[in-house]
């Protein structure tokens, strides 16, 4: 009896606590201890951008961004690339040298180099120099290795084991309608490179950028060579170069679904080509002169959400000469090489996350020199792509087929036989987690 009165109290005291909390709750509402008033906190709300899901590549894909590549110190856009995984760089001769890019130790050739969009060529050696585009002038730059997911290129980005996409920087107004950047760079042995970078907004329409590149350098290190046992001081010679590059760009909003963008590019440079290292004997006197010029144009329109397409006009020309005065006679051979280049891409999406496109790329080049019996040929290439992409929530598949057709005539001599080829390419990723 006693134990039931005990916790017959317990729950009269829980009741009476809980009877009593309402009334305690609103005598400490009405009071402050500062200043004796009922505050209100107004609502706050908080936003912020979802987390991104995982993507999802079907092929190996490596991006960096004007803000990365300046994080790297990279000076070239050589120093950049070569901290892409698979790629290897090859640099011939340092400061102005031939700089090309390979993937996977397949070659040059194999490796398809983009400016904007349009793939850039060599039809002479097939290798592309990476060195004439200034860092300076790149907001990102992107390395796919084999069968890349973005469907919506041309179908010459489709014929190699490796691309690499270089994109210029887009210029943006948002406080004055102009904007100008310079700089300038120096080093050892004579190294001078300043640049500018200049943008002007036109109408609400149009706009325009332009850059500017002038490098120098002696290049005319000192080393030490061994004559016996006599330890000699000696210097490189012949080793100077003296570039210019130019670029302008032209952008052009049609309508909201319809852009326009035209690039100017010019690039002439002098150097000169050091010999053997020769004990007595330092005499060189070969040159290598080098201009590239060329105009391209990429029109694009987006119809709707499940249909745009892009079509490309380019014009290059290429002009070198290398010379060399030697005591057993003069050399002095020049090389001319012209490209013409169309390309269209279609685009569709008619089920959300399943894509196709349809690429068809032209492409006319001439070669002519000064070597004797020079045969002049002259080069037609189709290619045309048939390419789908699917993407859900845990599968990416990429599958594509590349149709080539490339045939030669030449002034002298037997032209080579015509080429066909079918290449398929699929690829697929999934996650499993």
């Amino acid at each position: 009896m006693k134990g039931n009165n005990q916790a017959y109290k317990l729950w009269l005291c829980l009741l009476c606590s809980f009877l009593l909390l309402p009334f305690d709750m609103q005598a400490q509402e009405k009071r402050d201890s500062i200043t004796g008033k009922v505050h209100k906190i107004d609502e706050v709300t908080v936003t912020a951008k979802r987390a991104p899901r995982n993507i999802i590549s079907s092929s190996p894909t490596q991006q960096f961004k004007k803000a990365e590549m300046e994080r790297l110190g990279a000076l070239e856009v050589s120093d950049a690339v070569h901290h892409f995984s698979g790629v290897s760089i090859k640099d011939y001769g340092g400061i102005g040298g031939m700089k090309t890019v390979s993937v996977r130790s397949l070659g040059a050739q194999h490796t398809t180099v983009s400016y904007d969009g349009v793939a850039i060529s060599d039809c002479q050696s097939g290798q592309v120099d990476i060195s004439r585009f200034s860092l300076d002038n790149i907001s990102e730059l992107t390395m796919n290795i084999g069968q890349t997911d973005n469907i919506y290129q041309t179908a010459k980005m489709f014929a190699s084991a490796g691309a690499l996409s270089i994109e210029t920087i887009r210029p943006k107004f948002e406080e004055r309608p102009y904007k100008l950047s310079t700089s300038f760079k120096t080093g050892s042995f004579g190294l001078a490179n300043p640049s500018f970078l200049f943008a002007r907004k036109l109408t609400d329409r149009f706009s325009l950028s332009a850059y500017g590149d002038y490098l120098r350098a002696d290049g005319n290190y000192p080393f030490k060579m061994w004559n016996h046992s006599k330890l000699i001081d000696s210097k490189r010679n012949n080793s100077d170069i003296e570039t210019y590059k130019a670029e302008l760009n032209l952008f052009a909003t049609l309508s909201h679904k319809q852009n326009l963008k035209a690039k100017f590019y010019l690039f002439d440079s002098s150097r000169g080509l050091p010999g053997s290292v020769i004990y007595d004997n330092p005499y060189a006197t070969e040159r290598l002169y080098d201009k590239n010029y060329f105009g391209q144009l990429k029109y694009e329109n987006h119809f709707s959400d499940q249909w745009k397409l892009q079509a490309i006009g380019k014009f290059n020309y290429s002009w070198n000469r290398d010379y060399n005065k030697q005591a057993s006679g003069t050399t002095d051979d020049r090389f001319r090489q012209t490209e013409s280049y169309l390309s269209t891409t279609l685009w569709t999406e008619p089920i959300q996350g399943l894509s196709f496109s349809l690429a068809q790329d032209f492409a006319y080049n001439y070669l002519s020199t000064s070597l004797r019996e020079c045969q002049y040929p002259e080069r037609f290439t189709l290619l045309t792509v048939l390419a789908t992409h699917y993407r859900s929530t845990h599968i990416t598949a990429t599958a594509s087929l590349l149709n080539t057709y490339i045939t030669e005539n030449v002034k002298i001599g037997t032209a080579a036989d015509d080429r066909k080829r079918l290449s398929p390419a699929i690829s697929l990723a999934m996650e499993t987690f």
